[in-house]
């Protein structure tokens, strides 16, 4: 039995990279924990559990294309109609905007503070709504590079409230390219979707 506890510990850690502030790896691996148990028993031999294990991965796939496709029938409903905001409803799968979404509506109640600028370079201190912790954040004019302390866009692939907070107030409109990572856009959904269809080996990732 402790295997499998294990096993949805480190499983959860693999499909969920980052620190979220409002989330546990507890909360996480309970989470999992549970979605696992509806498909594998601790008493199942290793052979008989990656038979079931594969059963989950390919039904949440499913469940996952199904989600997309309906989602492509009709626009996201924007929080509030911000530039920044449709141009992620433009190329963000339907999950990976609202995840964004979430950022940017966190963003708007961050404080932020002027710390130091250095050429180009500008360095800010954003403060959580309601928190007691501060991120550093630097925002380079020259290329629109926001790095923020906490990292969750090099964890997650996604630009967290502080960074969005920065570009905000250096009144940046899009999301900068290179903050764009092509496997959570709609066209690589597509191409999975169309992918999965021709036989061979796959990679499936969960999220």
């Amino acid at each position: 039995m402790f295997w499998f506890k294990d096993f949805s510990k480190d499983f959860s850690s693999c499909i969920y990279d980052y620190e979220d502030e409002d989330i546990t790896t507890t909360q996480r691996s309970e989470s999992m924990n549970s979605c696992i148990k509806k498909y594998v028993s601790y008493k199942y031999d290793l052979l008989r559990f990656f038979q079931h294990f594969q059963r989950l991965v390919e039904d949440r796939r499913y469940e996952e294309l199904k989600a997309e496709f309906k989602a492509s029938q009709s626009s996201p409903t924007l929080s509030f109609p911000v530039e920044i905001l449709k141009h992620a409803a433009n190329v963000y799968t339907p999950k990976v905007f609202k995840v964004f979404q979430d950022e940017l509506c966190k963003a708007y109640d961050c404080a932020l503070h002027f710390n130091d600028e250095m050429g180009t370079i500008s360095k800010y201190e954003v403060i959580p709504y309601g928190k007691n912790w501060k991120h550093t954040v630097t925002f380079d004019s020259t290329n629109n590079v926001t790095l923020c302390s906490c990292k969750k866009f090099e964890f997650a692939g996604i630009l967290c409230a502080h960074a969005l907070k920065v570009l905000s107030t250096r009144n940046v409109k899009s999301i900068p390219a290179q903050y764009i990572l092509k496997r959570w856009t709609k066209n690589v959904k597509a191409m999975s979707a169309l992918n999965s269809q021709v036989p061979g080996p796959r990679v499936i990732m969960l999220k």
